[in-house]
This record gives structure tokens, sequence and C-alpha cells, in this order.
């Protein structure tokens, strides 16, 4: 229930953006996927870093892998 609550509030902060892939998605998910040699799990990464991309937001994740995507800015969670 803790996540459950916490999801909401991100969801309801003024600056949550609500991503749809747009026109270049797939593009930019392909090219990721080349240069990035993705497979496996690393795939919805592309995927997610793609959508980040596309859309010039900043992807904030615990997840320090995610510095390998060239273009994605990103930052962990707790970082300012």
């Amino acid at each position: 229930s803790d996540a459950r609550i916490f999801a909401d509030q991100l969801h309801d902060a003024p600056h949550c953006l609500n991503a749809v892939p747009g026109a270049h998605h797939w593009r930019i998910f392909l090219d990721l996927c080349n240069r990035g040699r993705a497979r496996g799990a690393m795939m919805s990464d592309a995927y997610l870093a793609a959508m980040a991309i596309e859309l010039g937001a900043e992807l904030v994740t615990d997840d320090r892998s995610m510095g390998r995507w060239p273009g994605l800015r990103s930052r962990h969670p707790v970082d300012r």
C-alpha cells in the first residue's frame, strides 16, 4: 500500500508527465538498441530511455545503468 500511495503522489505531482510514444520514438528506440547493444532486460530500459529522449524529459530512476543510453538525461530520485 505504501508503494501505491507513493505512485499516486508522483502521478498527481504538477511536474508529472503522462508519456505517450510519438512519431520518432521507434527510430530512437532502435538506435539506442543498436548503439547500446541492448538485449534481454536492457530492451525495456532502451524503450524508456527513448521515451524520455523524445520528450526532452529527465528520467528519474535508481537504476544507475540507465546512464548507458546516449542522449538520456537521468538522475537518482534522492539527487537534487
